[in-house]
């Protein structure tokens, strides 16, 4: 479906039958959502031993830049309030919300990078010093779905009769139905215009909706990781949706609401399969005295797991050594993989989640099932981050677990993983009803029909505040 890129204006013979003059509060423009999404890294090149040089790159998600007029029927608003529905789909392949910093890649040090989107609402207003309204509202994007009542964000008004404090008349709140999303899935929400001066003074409810693509990214969040010369990585990938209103006036600020959900990559009903690995090298103290041989070998029930969840490996540690072994440790690496600008790709390793146990002595063999929380080292602990993968950044996991002896070589095994978000009972949030003035059109939906359910079914009996 086409979207309009042309604001409605005021047509010249209404003016001349208003006698050549505007009302000072009159909505010149339509009630206008942006979908808006954006990408960007920093980092400091640690070349030649120097890293204070500090590079950044953003670009724009195209398949967020969209714009959508809402509403484009008044002229005029009574008090009240008005609620103007919206559908918006999502496109299948956009990145995930995701946010990482202090991350390392080879030379790169303290890169940071994350993707965000957000809703953006405008009305402007007509008048000199009547102020528009505007509210943005983020977008967050996951894999998986989970329930989250969905939060109003409230932003009064903008532009310079924002700063200045005065012609506000109002201003724009964007509801949507969840606060998470899966890839393809539709966003049904409304934006909710509050009108506190003569426009006139009133509350509309337009009823939005809008579907997500299939192929979507995830929203995520990382930070702290390394990769190859990159440090302190911090990288996100967040979704909003903004709602748009202009106001005619020089100094009139226009209406804007914005709104951040988030989005969750859809199951792909990975196979669980069970995964065996064993190791055994040969003890050397200082790499010159032979001690004798360490063998170790693990089995894990299934490759997937979910983050927050415990993790349990069987082990059989065989200590064939005449050294006592100084610890036993399970830990689980993050492979951070970084795409530059330049197509070049740096990789670094992140151990975010690690149990010790005590070693095995001297001639003896262990048989035991050890365990590790999916949770992070940091304070406050939470699950860790499940394997996302973006246009610039992708993680995946692997469990390893390492025998160790003083002054001499350990002796490890590594099993791949899979680490899935931990996936909710999903709540489905309903949208405010549809309030629009009696003159009101349908509520725009961007390539797809408005469902039945979204036609109007009030309207705004409220004519002052008082009411």
């Amino acid at each position: 479906m086409e979207v309009s890129e042309t604001p409605l204006l005021l047509r010249r013979k209404e003016a001349d039958s208003l006698g050549g003059f505007h009302p000072i509060c009159g909505v010149v423009e339509a009630l206008v959502l942006h979908a808006q999404g954006l990408e960007k890294i920093s980092w400091s090149d640690a070349r030649n031993g120097n890293s204070s040089n500090k590079a950044c790159h953003q670009r724009v998600n195209n398949f967020l830049q969209q714009r959508m007029e809402i509403c484009d029927d008044f002229e005029s608003y009574t008090p009240g309030t008005f609620v103007f529905g919206f559908s918006y789909r999502l496109h299948p392949t956009l990145p995930g919300s995701f946010h990482i910093s202090d991350r390392h890649a080879d030379r790169l040090s303290r890169v940071c990078a994350e993707t965000t989107y957000q809703l953006k609402a405008r009305l402007p207003v007509q008048g000199i010093f009547t102020a528009d309204f505007e509210v943005e509202h983020p977008l967050l994007v996951r894999s998986v779905l989970t329930a989250c009542p969905a939060n109003s964000r409230n932003i009064n008004m903008g532009k310079v009769a924002k700063v200045l404090g005065v012609g506000v008349k109002g201003r724009l709140r964007v509801v949507l139905d969840r606060a998470h999303y899966t890839a393809g899935d539709f966003i049904q929400g409304s934006v909710v215009l509050s009108v506190s001066a003569p426009i006139d003074c009133t509350e509309y409810i337009y009823p939005i909706f809008y579907k997500l693509d299939k192929a979507l990214p995830g929203s995520f969040h990382v930070t702290g990781r390394n990769a190859g010369v990159m440090y302190r990585i911090d990288a996100s990938l967040t979704y909003s949706v903004t709602a748009t209103m202009r106001v005619k006036g020089s100094f009139a600020a226009d209406l804007e609401a914005k709104r951040s959900f988030a989005v969750y990559r859809p199951p792909l009903g990975h196979p669980v399969r069970a995964l065996e690995a064993s190791a055994s090298a040969e003890i050397q103290m200082l790499r010159l005295m032979s001690q004798g041989t360490c063998s170790v070998a693990a089995s894990l029930q299934g490759d997937v797991h979910i983050a927050g969840d415990t993790l349990l490996a069987q082990t059989r540690i065989q200590n064939e050594t005449s050294r006592d072994m100084s610890k036993l440790s399970v830990m689980l690496y993050e492979d951070l993989t970084v795409e530059l600008v330049n197509a070049q790709k740096v990789e670094g390793a992140t151990c975010v989640c690690r149990q010790d146990f005590p070693g095995v002595p001297a001639g003896q063999t262990l048989e035991q099932a050890l365990h590790l929380p999916l949770m992070t080292k940091a304070t406050p602990v939470r699950p860790i981050t499940a394997a996302f993968q973006s246009r610039f950044l992708a993680t995946k996991y692997r469990l390893v677990i390492k025998c160790s002896f003083r002054l001499c070589r350990s002796v490890y095994v590594e099993i791949p993983v899979v680490i899935l978000p931990k996936v909710a009972p999903v709540t489905v949030y309903a949208s405010a009803t549809p309030v629009l003035p009696t003159s009101a059109a349908m509520p725009v939906a961007v390539g797809n029909v408005v469902p039945a359910a979204m036609v109007p079914v009030a309207a705004s009996t409220r004519k002052t505040l008082q009411d």
